[in-house]
């Protein structure tokens, strides 16, 4: 993972540390521009200008802005004489450092300051301001407990077939993210996919104020955050917030059956849509094709959708409503779904020696009972050994989660498990399926190896902190025959 100066680590994970925007020369503004937007205060030549924005010293580029963050292991205003010596010409600074330098404040010479309450809220409105330059752009947010980048990038491939888009790269997702990615719209592009996360309450609200989506989709409502968010009410709660910008001109769209339907879209301004298969006027069904994903029937088309699980289905379901709700032809819709990229850490399929299923860029109750449930219906002829990752963000379900997770897994009698994480000890129970526990990804990999034999399958899943995809490295060995 990059490290962003003067982020939180959660933070810098979130934005992918380094983003540096280079975008159309549109994104030129003065220092004196960019006072105005935030309510800023200038310190140096008014007339300087600046291309886009970076919150990472060691990645800023020659006229970009650097944001100076305030972060839990580091602060960005420590790291401002290595941004402008990496090229920055001006810098995002908070009065309280600018009021601790006093008369010491001084850019060098050719930089410039602006001075700020608040330097994420400026970049955040910088963001805005700069969004506001494709008046052509038809946004769509994309939030949820599960499924969200799957779904915008599902979304994302099947809109391109129609018009050039936009999509956040990655996780750009963030309050740091988003405001970061906008930066890398291009004048041409008439669709732009937001996808819109959050780790604590009002983040998706400052994300939705700042987006303004046309269009706004909820994937579902889950079990992810429930720590910090103490039930699934309140988290219901926080994701309908992506509606909170609407004035009876936007659509939303929310799964068919969704628990929280009725709680979500009560009040809503605008249109209200249900995704799902009962509700998507043309779709067919759907046959599951093991790991070469599924074939949709839609508007009599097959469809050779790639990515493995009828979790994936329902995520494509969201696609197409959309894509249908947009006007997209049928054809188009077909050629943005078959094309779609299996994502790293999101459905991935590993073949060698050892076939493995890499879905371990998130993890919470929802999500691993649906890849449970889909190496258990897997026709597999060798093994099937399961890794499972602990959950992170669940509070005081943590204990009673874990519990859950590695029952649900014994019960499908994999030929062996495989518990990694601190989460797991003290609530895991043996049976008959065999099971090996570390409280890191480093202590499981000596077992893994030796237990591992060619033609077996591996589901890895788990949060992204466990880096369980440092094992990927051992599945490519060559294995014996032979059983362990």
């Amino acid at each position: 993972m990059l490290h962003s100066h003067g982020v939180s680590a959660g933070a810098a994970a979130a934005s992918a540390g380094g983003h540096s925007a280079a975008g159309p020369a549109s994104d030129v503004y003065t220092l004196t521009a960019l006072c105005e937007i935030t309510g800023g205060r200038a310190v140096g030549p008014g007339e300087l200008v600046f291309s886009g924005p970076a919150v990472d010293s060691r990645t800023v580029r020659a006229g970009q802005l650097f944001v100076a963050l305030p972060g839990e292991r580091a602060d960005g205003h420590n790291f401002l004489q290595d941004a402008f010596s990496s090229g920055a010409t001006v810098a995002l600074v908070a009065e309280t450092y600018a009021e601790a330098a006093g008369a010491r404040l001084r850019p060098p010479k050719g930089r410039g300051y602006c001075v700020v309450p608040d330097t994420l809220r400026a970049l955040q409105q910088l963001s805005r301001a700069h969004l506001q330059r494709f008046p052509l752009l038809r946004r769509i947010a994309v939030t949820g407990s599960n499924g969200k980048t799957t779904t915008k990038e599902l979304i994302a491939s099947v809109l391109s077939q129609k018009a050039p888009t936009f999509a956040t790269a990655g996780n750009y997702n963030s309050e740091i993210g988003v405001p970061l990615a906008i930066f890398d719209i291009q004048p041409e592009q008439r669709f732009g996919v937001f996808e819109v996360a959050m780790n604590q309450p009002g983040e998706i609200a400052v994300l939705a104020e700042l987006v303004r989506p046309d269009i706004a989709l909820i994937t579902n409502i889950g079990a992810a955050h429930v720590g910090n968010l103490g039930d699934l009410q309140n988290i219901a709660g926080e994701k309908r917030q992506v509606f909170s910008g609407f004035n009876g001109t936007q659509a939303g769209f929310v799964y068919e059956d969704e628990r929280f339907f009725s709680f979500l879209t009560e009040g809503l301004r605008g249109e209200i849509h249900r995704f799902g298969p009962r509700s998507i006027e043309g779709y067919e069904g759907f046959e599951l094709q093991g790991l070469a994903g599924s074939i949709i029937h839609y508007r009599a088309l097959e469809i050779r959708f790639p990515l493995p699980g009828a979790f994936n289905v329902r995520n494509a379901l969201a696609a197409v409503a959309i894509a249908a709700y947009l006007g997209l032809e049928p054809e188009q819709i077909r050629a943005g779904l078959e094309r779609v990229p299996a994502m790293f850490g999101r459905g991935e399929i590993l073949r060698g020696p050892v076939t493995v299923l890499r879905d371990c860029y998130n993890a919470n109750p929802d999500s691993v009972r649906e890849a449970l449930d889909f190496v258990a219906g897997l026709d597999w002829p060798g093994r099937r050994v399961v890794v499972l990752g602990a959950m992170k963000e669940l509070g005081d379900e943590t204990a009673s989660a874990h519990a859950e997770m590695c029952a649900a897994a014994q019960a499908m009698r994999p030929d062996a498990l495989f518990l990694v994480g601190e989460e797991f000890e003290g609530v895991y129970a043996e049976g008959d399926v065999k099971l090996h526990y570390a409280a890191t990804t480093a202590g499981i990999e000596a077992s893994l190896s030796q237990y591992l034999r060619e033609g077996d399958f591996v589901l890895l899943k788990g949060s992204r902190s466990m880096a369980l995809e440092d094992l990927t490295s051992i599945f490519a060995q060559e294995r014996r025959k032979g059983g362990s």
